[in-house]
């Protein structure tokens, strides 16, 4: 589910999902997992961003998202949570031409072997051009 609130310079919305899935097996035969199948898991998760126009050419942004993974049946006691948080500016140089720039703080923990916790820090600047 996905709220957006609109206002003159700013805009706010928050977005929430969760699902399970569940890997499907013939009747009285136990389950095969198959490489790189995503089977009986639960994912939830959801994200709230924040834009606010400074002026006609340049906007603000700031994006937090939280996201976890948990193991079903044969996975139970699985856990993959990933968080992130986001600034960025957004300048346009021209009609046609945006300069943007963000920084991104990202953390994964998780006690499943096939994915490593990490905290990771990064830069983001780009060029836009519309031809």
């Amino acid at each position: 589910a996905t709220w957006v609130l609109l206002g003159r310079r700013n805009s706010m919305s928050f977005s929430v999902y969760r699902e399970t899935r569940r890997q499907l097996t013939e009747s009285g035969r136990d389950s095969v997992e198959l490489p790189g199948v995503i089977s009986d898991s639960r994912p939830t998760g959801g994200a709230v961003e924040f834009n606010r126009r400074l002026s006609r050419v340049m906007s603000l942004s700031a994006v937090v998202r939280r996201s976890s993974i948990d193991g079903l049946a044969a996975r139970e006691g699985d856990h993959t949570g990933d968080t992130s948080l986001r600034l960025g500016i957004h300048q346009e140089l021209s009609l046609r031409t945006g300069f943007s720039a963000a920084l991104q703080h990202r953390r994964v923990s998780s006690n499943v072997d096939a994915v490593p916790s990490y905290r990771e820090t990064s830069v983001f600047a780009g060029l836009s051009h519309r031809f």
